[in-house]
């Protein structure tokens, strides 16, 4: 598929299909993270960017409800079926993971998200 700026769009050349990209959204420079940071990857943002993507950004962690800053989360146990913990209390957050995962996987799985062959 050819992309297009956005730019060359205005112009009256032929519109293409957006190309839709699930990605994290600390990675497209929200301060997000478990340390209130974010991981901001310029690639994305400042190249692919100006193109016609249209970002799906998620952060599971916030979405299911946890705080910024927030305790370090770790996948434990059997590597089969892991449980996802807060490493300083062990609080079990799988079942939370788990719910915000059910909800949302319509959305992210869905036949206008571009996937890669």
């Amino acid at each position: 598929m050819e992309r297009m700026e956005k730019g060359e769009r205005e112009l009256g050349f032929p519109q293409t299909p957006l190309l839709r990209v699930g990605v994290s959204l600390c990675v497209l420079g929200a301060s997000v993270r478990y340390d209130g940071g974010h991981k901001k990857d310029a690639l994305l943002t400042d190249t692919l960017g100006p193109y016609d993507v249209e970002w799906l950004p998620v952060c599971p962690e916030v979405e299911m409800g946890l705080s910024i800053p927030r305790p370090n989360l770790r996948l434990v146990g059997d590597a089969a079926a892991p449980r996802l913990v807060i490493e300083s209390t062990r609080e079990d957050r799988t079942a939370a993971m788990g719910r915000y995962a059910e909800a949302n996987i319509r959305t992210l799985a869905a036949p206008c998200l571009s996937w890669p062959n």
